[in-house]
Formats: C-alpha cells, structure tokens, sequence
C-alpha cells in the first residue's frame, strides 16, 4: 500500500515537473514571437518572400522611411497592403507603416494627391513615391527611384527612320519604355540635327536603327561629343539595311559592321530568328539574363582579333551566334537558303553584340534594333537584355525590375506502376494493418 502511494507522488512529481517544463517553453516561445518576427516561407519558388533586389532597395534606407495607405483601417485594401509592406519591414525595421482613412484625413488626399483606395504612399526624407497598383514589383521600384541620387537621363536619336518609343506600331519601343520609366529613368527623343551639339545632361544616348545615315553635322556633333565628353555612354542599335553613317565610330575600338543577315538553320520555321549560343558570362550586362535572348533579321559584328597595345579600353564579345549558323549574302526571297561559301557566306559563330570600356565612358552595340520592340516582346530575355544594357550604360547594374514570381503546379504525377502500387497500399495494406492491430487490442483486452 505504502508503496503504491510513492508510485503515485512519483508519478505526480514527474506530472508536475512535465507541466512547468511545457509551461516555461510556451512562455520563452511567446516571448521570442513577440520580440522577434521570424517568418519561414517552403514554398517551392519563395512565392512568399521577397526577392533579393527587393531586400537591398529596403534596406538601403537606413534612416527610416514611411509607408502611408490610403484605406479605412478594417478593409480589404488595408490588410492585403500591410501584408505585402510587412514583407519589407521584416528587413528594415525602420520601415513604419501608417493607415489613413480618406473619410477622415481628406486633407492629406488632397495633399497627396490620393484618387484610388488602397494607394500607398512612400517618403523618405523630402523624397516621396506614390505607389497605385499594389505588387512587389511596383514597390520596389518606387524604392530604387526613391534611393537615387538623380534620375539617369536617356535619349533617343529620331530622324532617321528609327524605332519609336510610343504605342500604335509593332516595331515600337513601348513596353521596354515603359519599364524605364517605371525605374525612374528621364527618357525621351532627340533630332540631332536641331542641336548645336548633345546637351551635358544627356547620361545614355541610344540609337535605335537608323533606316538611313546620319548627316553629316549629326555625325561631327555625335563625334565630338563621344571625344570630349569623358562619361559618354552610347549604344548604337544596327539592322542589315543600314549603318546610319556610324562605322567610322565603332572602328577604332576594332568593331566592324558585316553585311548580311544571320541565318540559324536550327530555328526551322524561323531561320531569322537567333538566339545566342554564346554569351560573355563574365560582363555585368550578361549575368542578369535568366531568360534567352532573340534577335530577329539581324546582321554580324566582326571584332579585331587583337586589341592594340597600350589601349585604355576594353572590348567584350557580348553575343555570338551558333557555329550552325552562318551570314546569308545573297538574296532572301527564295524559296530554299542555303550556306554558299564561294557567294560570300560566312560560317558562324558570328558576333551579335559588343561592349567597349573606355575609362569611364561606355558603348553598346547590337546587330539587330528589331530585339526590343513590342512584336518581339514574346521573348522574356529580350527585354532582360536591352534593360541590362541601359543600365550598365547609366552605371545601375544592380537595378534591376522585379518579376512576379510563378505559381508551380506542385501537383503529383503517378505512372501506371506507381498508380497500382499506390492503390495497393491505400486499399490493401493500409486497412489491413489498421484491422490486424485491432484484433491484437482485443485479443490483448480479452487475456487480462
């Protein structure tokens, strides 16, 4: 009897001690919930975390900045954008999040010119963002303008036949553009022949495929602006219709236009469109290309095989094409094409695209204008290059747009092997395993 007595204090001590241990971990648990805030994110793309370049524009606010939203504090607008602010604030905890109720504060609608629910606006200092359409991608862009010292001023050379920037034809520069200026760029045209010589604030100057050349006061003034201007930042963008007059900039850095156009006999159906088969991997523009490139009806590059000794610049082999490619001379209309060495083909790897360094200025040229444009927005990497390019350009290679992230099909696929043996396992052995242990309780129950 005595000692069923200390079996149970025993067994009540051991209780007792159980319980203050699971008590003490709920408390130090609640504890670091609350002093902490610590999210895991398993899925399988992080579809609920932020990407890097996310992290670092944040994080480069180091005094602190506000979020303010425009919504009444218990509406859906209010909770999907503290939700997705509470993303940032996880890595800058000097990231505060305010809500406004319009109905209340019209004063500061007014002020903020608010026209839209759930409208977030950001401030930093006397910078300000106003951010409409909710999305990880609109944030942090609104933070990478909000983190620059001045907006990067791009321009387009017009006159000649080139690309336009607006909507209404498919060989525009609209949807590239439109990115740029969501990043903060200052983008816009330019008629070198109205100009007396390239304005000083003109930080990238771009010339989108000229259908014919420039004149030659354009090419003096566009000359004497590359000599003289120590931070000049060119790219220079060339179908196989035409040079624009610019060959006899290009060559002293051994950059030589071919004639022609690329022909990639891999691309059955589109024997005109070319990937690149090589890419410099090695270049700040290059790295950032998750998606493969395509250039449409392009021409070739040739590159001096040796650069000079003493040189202050450095060249880049940006693109090159497949070795089953070649450069068609001969004429594109019929019906068959085919590689002719004897008519003036050249066997590929053919350069695409080529950057020059010299000292701090830059310059970018392509064999194709045709990549960024709307029509061939279809291919992802097309956009990715032309975007890199300006931004090494402007010296923001870090900046980079940020792209939503796609829902995997996380989905379970079964061959028929599998299917059976699953079926096996949920009909046969599953149910008898859980009957067999049944019957071994009760045969067990029965004996005592």
């Amino acid at each position: 009897m005595e000692m069923n007595q200390t079996y149970r204090r025993s067994q009540r001590a051991q209780l007792l001690t159980l319980l203050a241990i699971g008590v003490a971990l709920l408390t130090l648990i609640g504890v670091a919930v609350k002093r902490y805030d610590v999210q895991w994110d398993w899925t399988a793309n992080k579809q609920h975390s932020l990407a890097e370049q996310s992290i670092k524009a944040v994080q480069g606010f180091e005094e602190g900045l506000t979020a303010t939203v425009y919504a009444q504090e218990s509406s859906n607008e209010a909770a999907v954008a503290k939700e997705e602010l509470e993303k940032y604030q996880l890595h800058n905890a000097k990231l505060r999040i305010v809500i406004v109720d319009p109905e209340l504060r019209p004063d500061l609608v007014k002020a903020d010119g608010v026209t839209k629910l759930g409208t977030v606006v950001l401030r930093a200092g006397d910078k300000q963002e106003k951010v409409e359409i909710l999305s990880e991608e609109e944030l942090t862009n609104a933070l990478v303008r909000m983190g620059k010292e001045k907006r990067k001023t791009v321009r387009f050379v017009t006159g000649h036949g080139e690309h336009v920037l607006d909507k209404g034809d498919r060989s525009a520069y609209s949807q590239v553009i439109a990115v740029l200026k969501a990043e903060g760029y200052d983008v816009g045209v330019i008629r070198l022949v109205e100009q007396e010589k390239i304005p000083d604030d003109v930080d990238v100057l771009i010339i989108p495929g000229p259908k014919s050349d420039l004149l030659e006061p354009e090419i003096a003034r566009l000359t004497t602006w590359w000599n003289e201007n120590k931070q000049a930042r060119l790219m220079t963008l060339l179908d196989p219709e035409g040079d624009g007059g610019l060959s006899a900039l290009l060559e002293p850095y051994g950059v030589k236009l071919l004639e022609g156009t690329l022909v990639e006999p891999r691309m059955a159906r589109t024997p005109f469109a070319i990937p690149p088969a090589e890419v410099d991997e090695n270049h700040p523009i290059a790295p950032k290309l998750t998606q493969i490139p395509v250039f449409y009806t392009a021409r070739g590059l040739a590159l001096d095989s040796e650069i000079p000794t003493g040189a202050t610049w450095t060249r880049s082999r940006l693109l090159a094409s497949s070795e089953s490619s070649w450069l068609e001379s001969g004429n594109l209309d019929g019906e068959s094409i085919s590689f002719q060495q004897t008519d003036g083909d050249k066997r590929g790897p053919i350069v695409m695209a080529s950057a020059v360094a010299d000292g701090d200025k830059r310059l970018v040229v392509t064999a194709d204008a045709d990549f960024p444009s709307d029509q061939l927005m279809g291919y992802p990497g097309n956009a990715d290059l032309f975007l890199n390019m300006i931004r090494w350009l402007a010296s923001e290679e870090n900046s980079i747009a940020i792209k939503p992230k796609p829902v995997l099909d996380a989905g379970m696929q079964l061959q028929g092997g599998d299917l059976i043996l699953l079926m096996v396992l949920l009909l046969g052995v599953v149910p008898v395993s859980l009957a067999g242990a049944g019957v071994a309780i009760w045969m067990r129950r029965r004996r005592r």
